[in-house]
């Protein structure tokens, strides 16, 4: 970490306590990064980014949904 910011707590507190207060801020830091980037995406878009990702990967959803598709994804996993 670049300037090692953490909640501090008493010796006194279990060390698995103590990391997930640890934890806690990077964790926020990423949910907001993740919340801008939504919203950013909504902006440009006018849908949000899982609603964006689905609709990328629909074709191949509907191309597995046929006995053609099923073969050709069992036949991959056998590979």
């Amino acid at each position: 970490m670049l300037h090692n910011i953490t909640i501090r707590l008493p010796e006194q507190v279990p060390p698995n306590i103590s990391q997930t207060f640890k934890d806690l801020i990077p964790f926020s830091v990423s949910i907001a990064i993740f919340w801008a980037f939504d919203q950013v995406f909504r902006a440009a878009f006018g849908i949000c980014f899982a609603q964006g990702v689905i609709q990328v990967f629909q074709p191949l959803f509907t191309a597995a949904d046929g006995y053609v598709g099923l073969a050709i994804i069992y036949g991959a996993i056998g590979v």
